[in-house]
């Protein structure tokens, strides 16, 4: 972990301009696998038979590639990938929650189809999905905001600084913090 942050910390002094958008994308659908994952790893407490391993795999294994589709559509509809990771913020927050929540309100919608009128089992097990919206939520939100304190970090100035108080609430007050930061 110490490695990643320190070659993410270096990557984003030398490339301090915009992130493509196609990467922030690529990198909330790694994202949500992973949480998936984890999320089965979690239902069969790290360790299982390998016969227990192989019956589920033959399960999930038809319900993948839907749920990639359905991330892949619904976080382009929330236009998740749309805020700047280093400015991250609580639009983000909310447009990652309604997404999350979205995909898996219709993974449990197409469970329901699959499980009566398919083949009789559901996409997920409610466990995994419910683990899967918690992991994939931390995580999403986690990346954003360790990317944003590194590109905050590397832009600060090893200088003298001048203390400044900002009399306001509200955007005119963040505006006016980010304005300067920006400006130093």
């Amino acid at each position: 972990v110490h490695i990643l942050l320190k070659t993410l910390y270096l990557l984003m002094i030398h490339l301090k301009s915009n992130t493509p958008r196609w990467v922030i994308s690529l990198n909330d659908l790694v994202i949500s696998i992973i949480s998936l994952a984890i999320a089965y790893l979690i239902r069969f407490d790290f360790s299982t038979n390998s016969e227990e391993i192989l019956n589920e795999w033959h399960v999930l294994v038809k319900s993948l590639p839907l749920f990639i589709l359905i991330k892949v559509i619904v976080f382009n509809a929330f236009q998740v990938q749309k805020g700047l990771v280093r400015y991250t913020s609580s639009e983000d927050l909310k447009r990652i929650l309604l997404a999350l929540t979205s995909c898996s309100l219709l993974f449990f919608f197409f469970g329901l189809l699959r499980k009566y009128f398919f083949d009789g089992y559901f996409l997920f097990p409610s466990s995994v999905l419910i683990m899967e919206y918690f992991v994939s939520f931390f995580l999403m939100l986690g990346t954003r905001f360790t990317v944003k304190l590194i590109y905050l970090e590397s832009i600060k100035s090893k200088d003298a600084k001048e203390r400044v108080l900002i009399y306001g609430a509200g955007i005119s007050g963040l505006i006016t913090k980010r304005t300067i930061e920006n400006d130093v």
